[in-house]
């Protein structure tokens, strides 16, 4: 293998490096961005849970929202 040919795949190599560094950085910011949405979708999904939670202990047993009224 000649100098020039060695100089050449190192630099090809390098270049090949900087370019997954900068991917890698790319997706990190991404998985970031991903675990701080998940995260407020998870409190969201609680505050919901707990608020129907809520809504069916404090429903007496026969005012259910899908039982039709009496007909006189």
């Amino acid at each position: 293998m000649s100098g020039e040919t060695l100089g050449a795949r190192v630099i090809q190599l390098e270049e090949l490096v900087s370019h997954q560094e900068h991917l890698l950085h790319q997706l990190s910011s991404v998985v970031s961005e991903l675990r701080r949405e998940c995260e407020g979708l998870k409190e969201r999904l609680g505050e919901r849970c707990d608020r129907l939670e809520s809504l069916i202990e404090n429903q007496s047993e026969g005012d259910l929202p899908d039982e039709k009224p009496p007909h006189y």
